[in-house]
């Protein structure tokens, strides 16, 4: 995925590559088939079944879609006839009939109830029932109104509790996270592409800037004939609505064509391939850093738009989008840092630091493996680190507490801790660390004593549970994690999930002040749901004193591409190599290690 300029890490697989988003399309599909069993009160063997299903396909390193191709299906354990037939209606038709059936059986903003942290499927079906809620407002509003406290199995401190989970998801607005931003992105790049009429694709606005959130998908492509090019997307099945149409974009609505996402908004701009670079740059900045752009423009006499750059009527030709930057008398700085003008403020002054880049990192200090709830097996992991040229990779399976994630017992893990010294005796080229992602409990003490803790070579506290605390709670637990002296980062520090779950409430001053002080890390989590911290913390803690990592907290091995995501909110939040623990050769990161 060409979101950045060559010489960056491409993001080609941030969602696991093209095979994984197929077998996710298509886990999804199974798991919803099973949430609306449940909210139809159908046959709850079924539903688990189907919940299985989904469980086999998403956890699987094979692709589904080779796997039907040449009639494989059933050789995967516990993949039967019935369900193959369903799976091989999937890839022919792109959806799955009863799945449309049990679509039309419920409202059709039942679903999103779903999203609401805290309601599984039985309870949504309960709630639809009984109060005649069908979406995101009828729940707040029997959440404010005192119905939804006297359903059975309710009562006040659950329903201020979803009240606050659904009118955050409403205040969030239509605004997509970036992963699935990304997913809708590369169905539509394989789409254009198949045209054959066009020479490249890149994403252009908040999605290539790597926002957190994007509004509309945004996308330039270089072709030789834009004109023919617009048409042939206007005639494409996918599209249900033209909202404009010009000689230079396409506005519409697209319809996911495996029916897994909602309908979303695309404008798609077209110009001749000598004008990408041009376009990139008129089309990738936020309103503020284009603006700063057009007047730069208007300084030289230039004429600065999505064509071209002419002096008169004189065009001028670009190679690059630095060369465009030279152009308009100004330094480049990257896609990522111009959501507004403050990064080419500090550019022209000289005062924007060299940020962290992917080429930077030296290691990835969070992964899981099937001992925990990761996929792929440590020997996988280490070969796909390898594969980036990493120096070192830590493994940090869940600790005991967090059964959802199959936490390992102090024996289990002591017993991994023997296996991964052995294995890592047996590699050349990369050190491989014993950690763990030890839980923060309630009282802040940690989920195994010091004596077991001794025995890795990093730890690093998460706070899993209890994140419905009050501030100072919620920031004496993590205050009191790093006081320990084994603890050496703080992962995904507020816990939030991108349109899913608000930030806990903590005291990010007293976080950043004591983080400084212990010599604690806190990490930006490259994970597309979380990326936390988000990019003012990533800035406030480095003027603090405060080291991060950057990490993927990996579960298969393939989502160690999304280091990309990490390294670009690090961008965006002016972080320096030198304010990353990972961006450490081995024996100077090892040095770091003993500085508690």
């Amino acid at each position: 995925m060409d979101l950045w300029p060559k010489g960056y890490d491409l993001l080609t697989l941030v969602t696991c590559g093209d095979f994984i988003l197929s077998n996710y399309r298509l886990a999804q599909i199974f798991d919803s088939i099973a949430d609306i069993q449940e909210i139809l009160q159908h046959d709850s063997i079924k539903a688990e079944a189907n919940r299985r299903v989904a469980s086999i396909i998403s956890d699987s390193v094979e692709d589904f879609a080779v796997l039907h191709e040449y009639g494989q299906l059933q050789d995967i354990p516990g993949i039967e006839s019935a369900t193959a037939e369903k799976i091989e209606e999937f890839y022919l038709n792109g959806s799955i009939r009863e799945y449309e059936q049990l679509l039309a059986e419920i409202p059709q903003g039942l679903l999103q109830l779903l999203r609401v942290n805290g309601l599984g499927a039985r309870s949504v079906g309960l709630i639809w029932r009984e109060l005649g809620v069908s979406d995101l407002a009828g729940l707040l509003e029997a959440a404010n109104d005192g119905r939804l406290e006297r359903l059975d199995g309710f009562g006040k401190k659950k329903a201020r509790h979803l009240a606050a989970n659904a009118e955050f998801l409403l205040e969030t607005g239509d605004r997509m996270p970036l992963g699935r931003a990304i997913e809708i992105y590369e169905q539509l790049r394989t789409v254009l592409l198949a045209s054959g009429q066009v020479k490249h694709i890149w994403p252009v606005g908040s999605l290539r800037r790597c926002c957190e959130t994007v509004g509309d998908i945004d996308i330039l492509a270089g072709t030789d004939n834009p004109d023919t090019f617009l048409d042939y997307v206007a005639g494409l099945a996918a599209v249900v609505q033209v909202h404009k149409r010009n000689s230079e974009s396409i506005s519409f609505t697209w319809h996911d064509q495996h029916g897994v996402y909602k309908p979303c908004e695309v404008e798609i701009f077209a110009v001749c391939a000598d004008s990408e670079m041009l376009a990139l740059c008129f089309l990738t900045p936020g309103s503020q850093q284009r603006e700063y752009l057009l007047k730069a423009a208007e300084k030289k006499k230039l004429q600065f738009s999505i064509t071209g750059l002419s002096k008169g009527s004189k065009p001028i030709k670009v190679q690059t989008e630095a060369a465009v930057y030279k152009k308009l008398g100004l330094p480049y700085i990257l896609p990522t840092m111009q959501d507004d003008s403050q990064a080419q403020i500090l550019a022209v002054a000289g005062k924007l630091p060299r940020v962290v880049q992917v080429a930077d990192i030296r290691g990835d200090l969070h992964m899981h493996t099937p001992d925990s709830d990761g996929r792929s097996p440590l020997e996988e992991l280490v070969a796909a680190a390898m594969a980036r040229g990493y120096d070192y990779i830590c493994i940090t399976d869940h600790s005991r507490s967090s059964a959802i994630a199959h936490g390992l017992s102090v024996e289990r893990l002591l017993n991994q801790v023997e296996k991964i010294r052995q294995y890592n005796s047996q590699v050349r080229d990369i050190e491989i660390l014993c950690g763990c992602e030890v839980d923060i409990l309630s009282d802040g003490s940690l989920d195994y004593d010091d004596d077991i803790l001794a025995q890795l070579d990093y730890v690093a506290a998460s706070i899993h549970s209890g994140m419905e605390g009050d501030k100072k709670l919620n920031t004496r637990r993590m205050l009191a994690a790093m006081d320990n002296q084994y603890v050496r980062c703080i992962s995904h520090p507020t816990g939030r999930y991108i349109k899913y779950r608000r930030p806990m409430e903590l005291d990010m001053e007293e976080i950043f002040k004591h983080a400084a002080s212990t010599n604690t890390a806190l990490e930006v989590s490259s994970q597309p749901a979380r990326l936390d911290l988000c990019a003012e913390h990533i800035r406030r803690a480095i003027d603090a004193g405060v080291k991060l990592a950057i990490n993927t907290d990996s579960h298969d091995r393939n989502n160690l591409s999304l280091i990309s995501l990490g390294v670009a909110i690090a961008q965006k939040g002016y972080a320096r190599p030198e304010d990353i623990i990972n961006c450490q050769p081995l024996k100077k990161f090892r040095k770091w290690l003993l500085k508690k």
